[in-house]
């Protein structure tokens, strides 16, 4: 999944600062590890590994710069059979 689906926003460079704020801590409310503390080993991995991706998409979405370079990343790795954004850009 693309951090723009993660994040309930359009795929494109210009967005909504105060909704992206507004939707990061809304996926921080329902998956930081914390919550998870007293669930299963599997729980708890997956709510560790969820919050770090929603962490790394609200640092690289926030910043005009990081942004600009995901949204040239993930469209220069689209499918031209499919057009599907890529789920984690490559270096």
């Amino acid at each position: 999944m693309d951090y723009f689906t993660l994040f309930g926003l359009p795929a494109r460079y210009q967005l909504d600062t105060q909704a992206l704020s507004l939707r990061f801590q809304d996926l921080q409310r329902q998956y930081h590890p914390d919550k998870f503390a007293s669930g299963s080993q599997a729980e708890q991995l997956a709510a560790v590994q969820q919050s770090a991706t929603i962490n790394q998409a609200w640092q690289t979405l926030r910043h005009p710069l990081m942004r600009a370079e995901y949204c040239f990343l993930c469209t220069a790795l689209i499918s031209p059979a499919s057009s599907i954004l890529c789920a984690t850009p490559r270096s």
